[in-house]
């Protein structure tokens, strides 16, 4: 019941064979389990009472497909997902429920929390299934946030901070971590959202804002750039650490290899390409945007020098010369000095234009330095003035 599937188990479990999408698009057994499951896990998170398309991921060449073939997959997907569903819920089933699955179960059933108060934290990026849970109950709710550090929407999170009502409400907007100089910056990002409370910082930590040195950690907005930041430090002769793990971009860059033996990849980013060159040439698209980055990377360097360098990074973090992160895998760490990658650029458009979502990100990640925050002052002054 705790345990998880994984796609290839559950791709032959399913007896998945290879198929088509029209002619732009095919997608191996282990690529549709993982959409599959996938949609599960979104319906899972959700305050939904049961499996629709919003819970499935558009990703990699299925963005590409026209609406016809996009409306057909999603509902095959639909329709496979839901049987699954069914087959986890199943006690006399062996496919097994897994975290997300037996929460949903349970917030399904409509619990009643028998506590004098109930306090949810980091309440701005709350999984719309615990929100809903923790909303019909009838005692006192304590929401503890910040509405501008919501920065995991883009997995399905909701901001319960901007969906409540309450009686009474209380604002902390003194920092324990940093100086003023950070703070001033992190109130005229938060003033650029709206906020007309300033950000105190410590009087007793002496905080400073550089446009470059060495750090204790680099904080980077893409994984593409984890991996060009980790490649620079091993070139310069510093040991660097990837907070998270290698896992994910080992995954990447293996795909790479794959793809250009003409062997299909499995991560999601690449799911229905059949060759290296047909990722590079989808990313000169406008849908493929997002794997620009990553695809310029790998044609600048090679995947062997990536993986050389990834391989490279030490396990642990204490013995290691600088953390290297994304802004996302950063959230709740802290360091005493914070580089910020220049990748962050990539986020103001032709027209000089941020959206909210990335001027949250950026404040969050500025806001990870204690006393020394080294960043391009261009970039900063993108985000503040």
């Amino acid at each position: 019941m705790f345990s998880r599937i994984t796609s290839k188990q559950l791709s032959s479990e399913l007896g998945l064979g290879r198929i088509r999408v029209g002619d732009m698009l095919a997608l191996e057994p282990d690529q549709q389990a993982f959409l599959i499951l996938s949609t599960v896990r979104s319906f899972s998170q959700s305050s939904s009472l049961e499996i629709c398309s919003d819970n499935v991921p558009k990703t990699g060449k299925v963005l590409g497909l026209d609406q016809a073939h996009s409306s057909a997959l999603i509902n095959w997907i639909v329709d496979e997902a839901t049987n699954l569903w069914h087959r986890m819920i199943d006690p006399a089933d062996q496919i097994p429920l897994g975290h997300d699955g037996y929460l949903k179960l349970w917030a399904l059933g409509n619990p009643v929390l028998d506590y004098d108060y109930v306090l949810l934290d980091e309440a701005q990026d709350t999984n719309p299934v615990v929100l809903e849970v923790v909303q019909n109950q009838t005692r006192q709710i304590v929401f503890v946030g910040d509405r501008h550090q919501q920065i995991y929407a883009w997995r399905g999170a909701v901001n319960a901070m901007e969906q409540i009502t309450t009686e009474y409400e209380a604002k902390l907007t003194q920092s324990f971590r940093f100086g003023q100089a950070i703070a001033d910056a992190a109130t005229n990002i938060l003033r650029k959202l709206g906020e007309t409370d300033p950000v105190r910082g410590n009087p007793k930590v002496q905080s400073e804002i550089l446009s470059s040195s060495h750090t204790d950690a680099v904080l980077t907005r893409t994984n593409a750039s984890v991996i060009a930041e980790t490649l620079n430090l091993v070139t310069e002769g510093r040991l660097p650490h990837i907070v998270g793990g290698t896992t994910e971009l080992k995954a990447l860059v293996r795909d790479v290899f794959e793809l250009k033996k003409g062997i299909p990849g499995s991560h999601p980013d690449f799911f229905g390409f059949s060759t290296w060159k047909d990722v590079v040439e989808f990313s000169e698209k406008e849908e493929g945007a997002d794997l620009r980055p990553f695809v310029t990377l790998v044609e600048q360097n090679g995947p062997g020098r990536l993986w050389a360098a990834i391989c490279a990074s030490s396990e642990d973090e204490t013995k290691a010369d600088v953390a290297v992160s994304t802004a996302h895998k950063a959230k709740g760490r802290e360091w005493r000095s914070v580089r910020i990658s220049d990748d962050f650029s990539a986020s103001i458009d032709k027209n000089s234009n941020i959206s909210e979502e990335e001027a949250r990100l950026f404040y969050v990640t500025i806001t990870r330095a204690k006393e020394r925050l080294s960043v391009d002052s261009t970039l900063l002054a993108s985000f503040t003035d």
